[in-house]
């Protein structure tokens, strides 16, 4: 589950950008799309143990060769900028996973100037 920070009440149930979300998601193999979410899974977990937020702009890094996140930025190659699209897909597949837990997360857009997302567990969890 997952809300905005600045609106608690409100749950959120859909993603944003759905149809870029749609229009890349087929580009990507269901295998490497599920490697993707359970190592997000994962690193949501250890955020959960660890008591520590994750910031969605830095979980890839800058250079995505040889690692899980790489079909991400392969299947944005045909987009006019496939470095920010990978990023941006990337968020959303990240999003995606925080609604579709069942802990409560809270997340607002990170204050270093930078795209992308805080996620953070609710403090009663």
């Amino acid at each position: 589950m997952l809300r905005y920070f600045a609106k608690k009440d409100v749950d959120i149930v859909d993603i944003p950008h759905e149809e870029f979300y749609n229009r890349i998601r087929p580009n990507i193999s269901d295998a490497d799309y599920q490697v993707i979410e359970n190592e997000l899974g994962r690193l949501l977990d250890e955020c959960i143990i660890e008591k520590k937020p994750i910031r969605s702009n830095f979980v890839p890094g800058h250079d995505w060769t040889d690692t899980i996140y790489n079909p991400i930025f392969e299947a944005c190659q045909k987009e006019v900028d496939p470095v920010e699209k990978a990023g941006f897909m990337f968020g959303i597949i990240l999003f995606k996973k925080a609604i579709d837990r069942s802990e409560l997360w809270y997340f607002h857009d990170d204050k270093e100037d930078k795209p992308g997302k805080l996620y953070f567990l609710a403090d009663d969890q």
